[in-house]
């Protein structure tokens, strides 16, 4: 059997890096204290749910079907210190709101989403810069700035010369997307999934957050 151990290092060191990149992103739009904020909300405890509509399951709670009972267990210690290293660096940031983060992978372990929640009322944000396909060179433009349904969202595209035809099947690099929903901010991260499968994913989040 193949041991999950190589995958589980790797997922836990993208989870910083995505939550990092999520934080450079969006934090600025989120009010720094309580008292930045007349519309903030009650300060009750976010609870994350154990797993997402599809195939996602919280890597801290996630049992590989693959590798010995010691793979299984280095595993889940590697995916909880990953987590809670996310949640101790928000808890830091934002000590005057509740936050919640976890990340959720598929069954076998090939991808992965992180979701990340405040008590706090976000706010407008854009990419740190983007550009015109057109000045840029290419067939599309690199990063977008979209609202779907309720929620803005950052997405991420490969670069394709002008010289070629986009794919009109091409998924997302990435997609980072922001909904604000009863004075709660909630943030979903994806990798190689559409706009719209993104948003979808994120609203079903939020209805399953306690």
């Amino acid at each position: 059997m193949t041991a999950p151990t190589s995958r589980s290092t790797v997922i836990g060191a993208a989870l910083g890096a995505v939550f990092l990149g999520l934080l450079v992103a969006f934090s600025v739009a989120l009010p720094e204290s309580a008292e930045s904020s007349a519309s903030a909300p009650d300060h009750a405890a976010i609870t994350l749910p154990e797993s997402l509509p599809g195939e996602w399951t919280a890597v801290d709670v996630l049992v590989p079907d693959t590798g010995t009972p010691e793979d299984q267990e280095k595993f889940a210690e590697q995916q909880q210190e990953a987590v809670a290293y996310v949640n101790d660096v928000l808890g830091e940031v934002y000590p005057d709101y509740p936050t919640a983060f976890r990340a959720y992978a598929n069954d076998d372990l090939s991808a992965f989403v992180t979701l990340t929640a405040f008590a706090a009322p976000g706010g407008a944000f854009a990419p740190n810069g983007f550009t015109s396909a057109e000045r840029a060179g290419l067939a599309k433009a690199p990063m977008e700035l979209v609202r779907v349904d309720g929620a803005v969202c950052q997405v991420n595209w490969r670069a394709v010369a002008d010289t070629e035809e986009f794919p009109a099947e091409e998924r997302p690099l990435g997609t980072s997307c922001q909904l604000e929903e009863d004075g709660r901010t909630f943030q979903l991260s994806t990798q190689g999934m559409s706009v719209d499968d993104t948003v979808v994913l994120l609203h079903q989040a939020v209805t399953a957050t306690d």
